[in-house]
């Protein structure tokens, strides 16, 4: 429910920037949007994709980071556990 909610308001807010970022420059004489309008809203797209790929890719190396020092960890117990077993 939260993450609904959450990924609603983002979508939302991201509308009203690309709605923004339009009228930041004079329409075109028969009433579209100008090209450079276009090209600064996609390329703001871009980057903000590019940052959470960024951020995608660093939370998985970290997640996988600290699943591997815990099956080391996991697995030196366990061995421990072993040995000591039989004295």
């Amino acid at each position: 429910m939260a993450l609904n909610m959450l990924l609603f308001i983002a979508t939302f807010g991201r509308q009203w920037a690309i709605g923004t970022i339009m009228y930041q420059w004079p329409d075109v004489a028969d009433g579209r949007y100008a090209p450079a309008s276009y090209r600064a809203d996609f390329s703001m797209m871009l980057a903000w994709q590019v940052v959470t790929m960024l951020l995608y890719i660093s939370a998985n190396m970290k997640l996988k980071v600290a699943w591997k020092s815990w099956a080391q960890e996991y697995v030196a117990i366990s061995l421990c556990k072993r040995c000591f077993r039989y004295i």
